[in-house]
């Protein structure tokens, strides 16, 4: 078997074992991405993405129960973690945009299949990528 195709079908496997128990919104999402031409690899990084946030809610919520309010407090949540000695620190960039891309993804499909009044990610501005500004500063030319 060629090793793309191998690696492809482990990471779908993992998709399958993750959308057990999720709501059919999320399923349907999920299926729109993969109709979209969407690598494996990104729909598995999106659906552990927008798991989280909404398993931000305690459970999974209602297709009722999602609220732009609760977006916005999850988004800003994410801008600083806890590291792995307890200590807080603000996320990198490049996270916060890959969380921005997914959330938005998901509900822009669900905005599209009238599932929700509006894109509730649509007021939040996609974040600065301070990383690669910083790495453009750090780059030193002989």
């Amino acid at each position: 078997m060629n090793g793309r195709i191998e690696v492809e079908n482990k990471i779908e496997l993992r998709i399958r074992n993750n959308l057990v128990g999720c709501p059919d919104y999320f399923y349907d999402w999920y299926m729109n991405l993969k109709a979209n031409n969407n690598t494996p690899a990104t729909c598995y990084d999106y659906i552990n993405k927008v798991k989280q946030m909404l398993m931000s809610y305690g459970k999974y919520p209602t297709v009722k129960e999602l609220s732009q309010r609760h977006t916005i407090e999850y988004f800003d949540s994410i801008q600083k973690i806890k590291d792995r000695k307890g200590n807080i620190k603000y996320s990198s960039s490049s996270y916060q945009q890959s969380v921005w891309c997914a959330l938005s993804n998901f509900f822009d499909y669900m905005y599209k299949v009238k599932q929700i009044p509006n894109n509730y990610m649509e007021t939040i501005k996609r974040p600065k990528n301070k990383d690669e500004e910083r790495i453009k500063q750090e780059r030193v030319l002989l």
